[in-house]
């Protein structure tokens, strides 16, 4: 389902509003894989959110183990044929003290993919749809449609352009809010990757910057 075989790295990303995002990515054997990540939104650790998952790649399938803010979840993504995968994750909540079942699919046909998501529990995003147009090697066009069971929605167009050491991304939301990110190899082990958004709909918000630094991976 998801090869990521020699993938082992480490990802930090931080804002300059103090906000930072750290994932680690490590395999354990050939088809074992431990991942943790962490959520810093400011410097008090008792507003952060840290999980841990282990998952196991077999043939056509996966599965991983989660765990992380109270909550803990098991999930299946399989291989029904070479186009079409999906799968589901099972969560156990603590507030309502009960299990929540979350699905998801992703299906190829040529330069076209669509991605589909639902997280009943999500009352802002509780179905996601996407949309992927592989227009060449280069350059890939998407865009997104979210939608809640409280008649809230939001649809989001974007781009992703390749170049020989580097990646540009740029994405335009319903709500007006833009965001952009460059992403340069420094070496064969070594990324960084600078973001910047803004709010059209609230031009006295100031621009967000950030800069993120991955260490082993590739794009």
């Amino acid at each position: 389902p998801v090869n990521q075989e020699g993938m082992n790295f480490i990802n930090c990303k931080k804002d300059i509003n103090g906000k930072m995002e750290l994932v680690a990515n490590y395999h354990i054997l050939k088809d074992l894989i431990f991942k943790a990540e962490g959520f810093f939104p400011n410097d008090n650790m008792e507003a952060s959110h840290i999980s841990y998952e282990i998952m196991k790649e077999f043939k056509d399938f996966h599965v991983s183990a989660k765990t992380g803010g109270g909550s803990y979840s098991l999930s299946l993504m399989k291989t029904f044929n070479r186009d079409l995968f999906g799968g589901f994750e099972a969560m156990w909540h603590p507030q309502i003290r009960d299990f929540i079942f979350n699905y998801g699919f992703k299906y190829n046909t040529g330069n076209h993919t669509l991605i589909g998501q639902y997280i009943p529990i999500a009352k802002k995003d509780a179905f996601t749809l996407g949309y992927i147009n592989r227009a060449s090697k280069q350059l890939h066009l998407f865009s997104e449609f979210r939608g809640g069971f409280e008649g809230q929605s939001e649809t989001a167009l974007g781009f992703k352009l390749r170049f020989n050491t580097g990646m540009v991304t740029g994405t335009m939301n319903s709500q007006l809010k833009m965001s952009s990110s460059i992403q340069m190899m420094m070496d064969q082990m070594i990324m960084t990757m600078f973001n910047t958004s803004m709010d059209f709909q609230r031009p006295e918000k100031p621009i967000t910057f950030g800069i993120s630094l991955s260490i082993g991976g590739g794009m």
